[in-house]
């Protein structure tokens, strides 16, 4: 049954980081018509949309099921709209067609290996995470400069470094067995483990801006936009003081924490 007042939204907090920060990044970063990034967010903005609905159509067709036809309205509603906002990108610069179609490679590889189980491994994760900033921060800043720039490799870079730092302390979280009776108070091992967790976690975050620095200054890139990093510093620390209530917090937490990576970067690194 179709019901178009209940659209599929993605669950996963993170993917919309790994999509949109690379993105917005490497366009706003870039030097050129910063208008052609209107349809170029429309486009990815809905080829993201249309994957929870195709992978839950791909696992069904695999195992044979009957699918939803509101899941299967909304995923061919999202796919026409990417493809419409894909042609207006494309008609002014031809050349992102490659960038669309390595996207469009990706998106059919992590449907299969959802399908496959292997949706959660760390492999497919971060090697995911790393393909899509390339694959995304250069489209952005292609579109919008309609060339490739050595300047957009510090864009790049840095806000890979950045995803991976705050990819990999949530993940260590979240793969932590014992996380939700360490926050009910039901298992001191566990929270003390918790503990441990956050506070590795916290020495990362501390080192990602020396990190940065010296990938920047490698680059030749301003210094000043290392500074977006720091309060990825403090909100760790924050959760070290006092962990979150429930993963939904940490999830929330770590979105919030990227849009304002996004926008201090931005506006650092056109200072």
């Amino acid at each position: 049954m179709i019901d178009i007042r209940k659209p599929v939204f993605p669950k996963e907090h993170g993917l919309w980081a790994w999509v949109f920060l690379p993105l917005i990044v490497g366009a706003g970063c870039a030097k050129g018509d910063h208008a052609a990034m209107a349809p170029l967010l429309m486009s990815v903005f809905a080829g993201f949309m249309a994957y929870t609905p195709a992978r839950i159509i791909f696992k069904g067709w695999k195992k044979g099921a009957p699918q939803d036809g509101n899941i299967v309205f909304w995923s061919a509603a999202y796919v026409a709209v990417s493809l419409a906002f894909t042609f207006f990108t494309v008609s002014a610069n031809p050349w992102t067609l490659a960038f669309y179609g390595a996207l469009a490679l990706a998106f059919a590889i992590a449907l299969a290996a959802s399908a496959e189980g292997f949706g959660r491994s760390a492999a497919f994760e971060f090697g995911g995470l790393i393909f899509l900033s390339v694959a995304l921060s250069f489209l952005g800043a292609f579109a919008v400069s309609g060339a490739l720039d050595p300047a957009h490799v510090a864009p790049w870079a840095l806000s890979l470094l950045f995803m991976l730092e705050r990819s990999t302390a949530a993940r260590r979280v979240v793969r932590l067995g014992g996380f939700i009776p360490a926050l009910a108070q039901q298992s001191a091992k566990h929270a003390v483990t918790l503990k441990t967790v956050f506070m590795q976690n916290l020495g990362l975050a501390f080192l990602s801006p020396f990190v940065a620095l010296v990938i920047a200054k490698k680059l030749n890139a301003p210094l000043l936009p290392v500074a977006a990093f720091l309060p990825g510093f403090f909100t760790t620390l924050y959760f070290y003081l006092k962990p979150p209530a429930a993963l939904r917090a940490l999830g929330f937490a770590e979105l919030y924490l990227s849009i304002l990576f996004t926008a201090a970067f931005i506006a650092f690194y056109r200072l």
